[in-house]
């Protein structure tokens, strides 16, 4: 079996994107100024970021045979995920999200139809390349990512939690992970403090994790380890978009964490992956590539704040 570094089981779906004059309140019509089909879901995007940073990866799990299905594994075969294990299941329904993204600020509301995305069973799990693999990332609670997670712990192989929402069973994943990434808001959520520093190492000592990383948007991001406490500041970037933002700074955190890269190096690495792809609206033909990233990196100094477009 080839060399795996990373095996993903989770979210991976299509995105309908649509840039609106404003993101709508109730009851309120907006213009809608463009629209486009492109690939995301959290995990497979966090692969499709390590694929273009140089890693090798795998995507385990199942979609609907349809509209929606097809095009994401030809997406993520595309960039070279090994996709072997992926099955498009007849008569099953693709999830996909729906994402607005406000003209000014690139910010965008996002609407997901799940689909068979929480009921990915657990035959689906192909044991042997969770084994051989240096690390498992997974999202949702499914039958398949908790018997992918039960392998993992069998075999020693860390586990790399994400999560963009408060989803069923997210705590009993946290407590038997190694590693969390997350946005300060689920931080918060989760610790109900609202200061990111505290919040992470209130999250790592409940769940006993070995390490959390918290996103904070233009602000940057800041990791948490028993010993330390390592902040990093954004990016000043022109924001078209945001979408796919926070997945391609996972995949970009969990490729320097393998390179074992210090806290501080990886963290500004992972910003300055997460900034370039805000800066497109193309969806993961943005992802950069580790020289993309390099180079923005010599050519920017990190600071607080975007500068949006008008």
């Amino acid at each position: 079996m080839a060399h795996i570094d990373v095996v993903g089981v989770g979210i991976a779906c299509m995105d309908i994107n649509a840039t609106v004059t404003s993101i709508p309140k109730i009851d309120e019509n907006v213009m809608m100024l463009d629209y486009r089909k492109q690939l995301g879901g959290t995990v497979s995007t966090a692969l499709a970021a390590l694929q273009r940073l140089g890693m090798r990866t795998k995507y385990i799990g199942m979609l609907g045979d349809d509209e929606f299905g097809r095009p994401v594994l030809e997406g993520m075969r595309a960039e070279g995920i090994d996709v072997s294990s992926f099955r498009l299941v007849k008569g099953e329904s693709s999830p996909f999200s729906f994402v607005m993204v406000d003209s000014m600020s690139g910010k965008r509301s996002i609407a997901y139809y799940p689909g068979c995305s929480f009921t990915v069973p657990a035959s689906c799990i192909e044991p042997e390349a969770i084994r051989s693999a240096r690390l498992l990332h997974v999202d949702i609670s499914t039958p398949a990512v908790f018997a992918a997670c039960e392998v993992a712990r069998d075999a020693g192989v860390p586990i790399s939690v994400e999560a963009n929402a408060l989803y069923p069973g997210l705590e009993e994943l946290l407590a038997g992970g190694n590693i969390f990434i997350s946005s300060r808001e689920i931080m918060a959520d989760l610790s109900n403090d609202k200061d990111p520093t505290s919040a992470g190492q209130k999250v790592m000592a409940e769940y006993k994790l070995d390490l959390v990383v918290v996103t904070c948007g233009a602000d940057g991001s800041l990791a948490v380890t028993g010993g330390e406490v390592v902040s990093s500041p954004g990016f000043k970037v022109r924001v078209a978009d945001t979408t796919g933002a926070g997945d391609v700074f996972h995949g970009a955190y969990l490729c320097g964490h393998l390179k074992k890269w210090s806290l501080g190096k990886t963290l500004r690495f992972a910003n300055a992956a997460a900034a370039i792809m805000c800066t497109g609206q193309n969806g993961w033909a943005d992802i950069p590539t580790l020289q993309q990233v390099e180079e923005f990196m010599s050519g920017h100094d990190a600071e607080s704040g975007p500068e949006t477009l008008s």
